[in-house]
């Protein structure tokens, strides 16, 4: 269980483990700096999002803009 507000960003679709890298189908916007909970079957992993990039070309934002982004 967790304690103040919260909103669902998005669902996780793939994982790089050797680069430490996660890719989102964004439901709602979310920015570099932002905190984020990650729930799993194996328990919730709270992190602060160091990095963000555009699947399509690799390129460095600041923002996942929304819905449909990825």
């Amino acid at each position: 269980s967790s304690s103040g507000t919260q909103q669902f960003v998005g669902d996780i679709i793939d994982a790089d483990t050797q680069r430490g890298l996660l890719t989102v189908q964004v439901k709602n916007r979310f920015a570099r700096g932002d905190a984020l909970e990650i729930m799993t079957p194996g328990g919730n992993f709270r992190v602060t999002l160091d990095a963000l990039e555009n699947v399509k070309d690799g390129r460095a934002v600041d923002v996942a803009p929304g819905d449909g982004w990825v």
